[in-house]
């Protein structure tokens, strides 16, 4: 089983578990089926080493028990040319190389913006940040151009079509036999034609063809005729249909390319989500990696105050001012920072293969990253209301939304459509010529002597009205619970802002509380470190020493915890920042991200019906006192400063 390396055979190993573990099943089955009929423990335990033996039941074939006598031929022969054929048919894949272990550091300096516009640069699949795991996101930038198609592929309804056909015929009937009307001679004769057309329908419903269309364009008698022999003929014809009713007007027959368009921008508005998700998660990873290294700053500021304590209680045990207790409480807290540290280093990993991995890059490009851009330490002036119509009108999920109300009104149109009778007025012009030389016939088709035309209406409509008029009232109905669920989805985000700038307020209080304790545990632990080394006078004594030892140790935990949770709430106040300005959904402009060919910015959402709009601008912007709509605000967050 091993290799010439000295690697183990695997593909033998797992396919000697799999026969043995698909005998054992085997066996256990045979033994289920034989208690559910005969209730007999012995002749169960019988079958299953029958089944594993190779026996059969119920005209099963027999279990193949092939012998692997020889592990390398068995590997070498077993499925080999399907094995061969399947991998050639996997698409290859770039692997990323991985950094040395030991490899020295090498410091990266990254900025935000630098982070942002290289994660752009990478993503064609667009990627987000779940808790600790970095996820590919359910939009990509080909979503856009894939949902494009749908619309050409409407389109395509109002495209020219072109048909032709040839036919070649040889009658021969039987005495006496009833031919077709008109033929003098009902004996044998050769018949053929070629037809030949274009079709083409318009916006108001009207379709209209130009063909070439002989009944006969040639027929042959053998045996003569009174008449032309051969006998060619030729027309054209023009013909319109016009539907009156159903199927009538601009606006149903362009309802169908409408609707995939819309679908197209509700695309384009998913990728442009997506992509708020991916700028969001770089920040907030970016952010986050600031915090740990904030937090390792603050541990490993600690260590050499720690490490020149031991060797000070190591001092004065040698000196017999200190107890061995005295050192080994100072060597636990030694330890204590250093196994922090080393958690913190781990941390910072993690962070960092996230950030590369939501960057797109490989693990071990451009090097150890530092972030370099401060965060935002000043506080925020939200005002609510004006985040609120903000959010209203950028949010992509909710103009995604009010695209979809968009398309139950073009589908209500179309059901209402269906009601109607059918009424179609048509029209036909023909062109004929008739010859014993084709090129005669077509002349005098030309010529345009001896014309057709037909005028003429149609109609249909069933006696009962059942299936239209269900449809028309599903339409509304589907209408009414999306102008609903659009209604309750803008509340829902009313909340959840409400919910972002409360955090953020907070976060920012906490954060700013947090700093001062920072700064008085530095005073606390410079202070601590001075009545230490320096013991004031008339405090020479054990226990005296012991309180500064304390103290001090107690000063530096104090300080290393405090920088670390100032740290993770300044990371957590830039992240919520981010998430307002994604709740609003102005992210990607405030960023400076700019998608190319956006048809999002071409997207008017003025057009829901008026009574909605008018509850919508009276509920979601607030009370105006009679005095109109509350007019739009530019910016529903100010005091950017520390930016």
């Amino acid at each position: 089983m091993g290799g010439a390396d000295g690697r183990i055979d695997k593909s033998v190993t797992f396919r000697q578990v799999t026969r043995r573990c698909s005998l054992i099943m085997a066996g256990f089955i045979g033994i289920n089926r034989t208690r559910a009929a005969m209730r007999g423990g012995w002749l169960s335990v019988a079958i299953a080493l029958g089944a594993i033996c190779g026996c059969h039941q119920d005209g099963q074939a027999p279990l193949a028990r092939p012998a692997f006598s020889d592990p390398a031929a068995t590997t070498a022969n077993w499925n080999a040319p399907a094995l061969e054929a399947n991998m050639a048919e996997v698409a290859p894949v770039t692997v990323p190389t991985l950094p040395p272990s030991s490899a020295p550091p090498v410091w990266w300096p990254l900025s935000l913006d630098q982070a942002v516009g290289i994660a752009i640069e990478h993503s064609d699949v667009v990627r987000v940040l779940d808790g600790s795991e970095v996820r590919s996101a359910y939009a990509s930038s080909y979503d856009p151009a894939i949902a494009d198609q749908n619309t050409r592929e409407a389109l395509a309804a109002f495209d020219t079509s072109f048909a032709a056909g040839m036919y070649w015929n040889r009658i021969n009937p039987p005495p006496n036999a009833i031919v077709e009307p008109g033929l003098a001679n009902p004996g044998r004769y050769d018949a053929g034609g070629l037809t030949a057309g274009f079709t083409k329908s318009w916006l108001t419903g009207a379709q209209t063809r130009i063909a070439y269309n002989p009944p006969t364009g040639y027929l042959y008698f053998p045996n003569g005729s009174s008449s032309f022999n051969p006998t060619q003929s030729a027309n054209v014809e023009l013909s319109v249909r016009q539907p009156l009713l159903r199927g009538a007007g601009a606006e149903y027959n362009r309802a169908p390319i409408t609707i995939a368009q819309i679908r197209t921008n509700q695309s384009a508005w998913d990728f442009k989500q997506a992509t708020m998700d991916f700028v969001r998660s770089v920040e907030q990873a970016y952010w986050e990696l600031n915090a740990a290294q904030i937090a390792l700053r603050g541990v490993e500021e600690q260590l050499p105050l720690i490490e020149e304590v031991v060797r000070i209680e190591e001092a004065s045990l040698t000196a017999k001012r200190a107890i061995p207790a005295d050192v080994a409480k100072a060597r636990v807290q030694m330890h204590a920072f250093r196994k922090r540290r080393l958690g913190m280093l781990a941390t910072i990993a993690e962070k960092e293969n996230q950030l590369r991995r939501l960057l797109g890059i490989d693990p071990n490009q451009g090097g150890r990253i530092v972030p370099v851009t401060e965060p935002c330490r000043a506080p925020f002036v939200i005002n609510a209301q004006a985040t609120l119509a903000r959010a209203v009108d950028h949010r992509p999920d909710l103009l995604r939304q009010r695209l979809g109300v968009r398309i139950r009104e073009l589908e209500l149109v179309m059901a209402r459509n269906s009601l109607l009778p059918q009424l179609d007025a048509q029209a036909l012009y023909r062109m004929n010529g008739v010859s014993d030389q084709l090129g005669d016939a077509l002349s005098m088709m030309a010529a345009n002597q001896y014309g057709d035309w037909q005028f003429g209406a149609t109609f249909s409509m069933p006696l009962g009205r059942n299936a239209g008029q269900a449809n028309v009232r599903a339409a509304e109905l589907q209408r009414e619970k999306d102008y609903a669920l659009l209604q309750q989805n803008v509340q829902g985000v009313a909340y959840q802002l409400a919910n972002i700038i409360q955090l953020v307020e907070s976060l920012h209080a906490q954060y700013t509380e947090a700093e001062s304790q920072a700064r008085q545990c530095q005073e606390w632990l410079r202070g601590a470190r001075v009545r230490y080394q320096i013991p004031m006078p008339g405090g020479e004594g054990g226990n005296w020493l012991l309180q500064a030892l304390d103290d001090y140790l107690f000063a530096m935990r104090a300080t290393a915890e405090a920088t670390a949770e100032s740290g993770e709430l300044l990371a957590r106040y830039n992240t919520q920042l981010v998430l307002l300005e994604e709740a609003m959904g102005t992210l990607l402009e405030e960023t400076g991200v700019h998608l190319s060919d956006d048809p999002t910015q071409k997207i008017r959402v003025g057009f829901l019906p008026p009574e909605f709009r008018a509850q919508e601008l009276h509920r979601v912007r607030g009370q105006d006192g009679g005095q109109g709509a509350v007019p739009a605000v530019d910016a529903g967050v100010a005091g950017h400063a520390g930016q």
